[in-house]
């Protein structure tokens, strides 16, 4: 199985496959239990099912059906459900004056993404680019455009480790699902073919941006070559599949992406600011 075990259920299985009704069941049981909870908006409604559906067939997967998982991945998944998640590494750096909220500095966290997150996501990103405009292989959509439960899920999870990370309180304030091509993946271009590989500061393209986070989706140097993340001062963070990476967006963490030299990178870049007080 080339892709993810639980991805090829929900993509492949038909109207009346038993394994689209054990989905099936699996949404209805998880929707009436999450409509009955207190604290749950009905905007977040379809995330929590989503997750429930990926736990439950993770463990049936894990229980009766392992054969089928001829990759590991399933496995992978359950394993990711029933991991102990661990505090995301941080290292501080000296605030500029212009600075509103937490500390600053860069944090890193690992498995951030699931295995079923990842495949979904990534294969989404495929399948939408030749459709797209694109900047040198660049292409880019707006979470509401990409449509996807499992990406405000993941912008929710993302949000609160960098709360944690930088001692600050933030609200969402934008985010992009990204995929950078090595060979454009269509022949829309953006008229504007500016390299996407310069170096910038990201308050600088939006003042309100706070703080900065990228969660990836493919392993460079396996999946892809080049597509590092390089900070000013030399720094170079290369991507993992489900790692989160997050930094104070300011002056102090300027960075490019190196260019994607084969194969295609995911990304989902999210933009966060500082919470004004009540």
């Amino acid at each position: 199985m080339r892709k993810l075990a639980l991805l090829a259920i929900l993509l492949t299985a038909s109207a009346t496959d038993p394994l689209q009704a054990l989905v099936e069941d699996l949404r209805q049981e998880a929707r009436e239990e999450f409509e009955t909870m207190d604290g749950i908006d009905a905007s977040e409604l379809d995330a929590y099912v989503d997750a429930f559906v990926a736990d439950g067939l993770a463990r049936i997967t894990r229980r009766v059906a392992m054969e089928i998982d001829d990759d590991g991945e399933a496995q992978a998944q359950f394993e990711w459900v029933q991991r102990e998640p661990r505090p995301p590494v941080v290292a501080p750096r000296p605030c500029p004056a212009t600075h509103r909220c937490g500390v600053c500095g860069r944090a890193s966290s690992r498995h951030v993404a699931s295995p079923f997150e990842v495949a979904l996501i990534s294969h989404n990103a495929e399948e939408a680019a030749p459709g797209l405009f694109h900047q040198r292989g660049k292409t880019a959509r707006a979470l509401e455009d990409v449509g996807l439960p499992a990406v405000v899920q993941l912008s929710k999870r993302a949000l609160t480790i960098t709360e944690a990370a930088f001692n600050a309180s933030l609200t969402l304030a934008g985010g992009l699902l990204t995929r950078i091509a090595a060979e454009p993946d269509g022949d829309l271009k953006t008229p504007s073919q500016k390299p996407y590989w310069e170096a910038h500061v990201d308050q600088d393209n939006q003042q309100a941006y706070d703080y900065s986070a990228l969660i990836y989706f493919e392993d460079g140097g396996v999946d892809f070559e080049g597509g590092a993340l390089v900070f000013d001062d030399g720094e170079t963070v290369l991507p993992r599949r489900g790692r989160l990476v997050a930094f104070s967006s300011g002056p102090e963490n300027g960075h490019r992406v190196a260019r994607v030299e084969r194969g295609a990178r995911t990304a989902l870049a999210l933009w966060f600011t500082c919470a004004q007080p009540e």
